[in-house]
């Protein structure tokens, strides 16, 4: 979870929240697909965490390459923009 934090996959504050789901799915460490297919449920939180996009770049940012500056928008179309730019990837 760590590593998906320092990823920016999860923000920092999602932390304690990740770590009750974890604790939940624990209670039924296993899940069955029909066409008995098995899969450790904890595996799949984690699948899911780690197949997230980047929510937040903790990367110095150089802001003297010309470009405008992004301080005065506001932050939903500063997240909408980055969510774009990573789709395209």
């Amino acid at each position: 979870m760590d590593k998906a934090i320092t990823e920016g996959k999860l923000l920092p504050k999602m932390k304690d929240t990740v770590i009750k789901l974890f604790e939940v799915v624990s209670l039924t460490p296993v899940y069955e697909y029909s066409e008995g297919i098995k899969t450790q449920t904890s595996e799949l939180l984690t699948e899911l965490i780690n197949s997230m996009p980047r929510l937040i770049d903790f990367a110095e940012q150089d802001k003297s390459n010309g470009k405008a500056n992004n301080d005065d928008l506001p932050a939903s179309k500063i997240v909408a923009e980055e969510i774009r730019k990573q789709m395209k990837n």
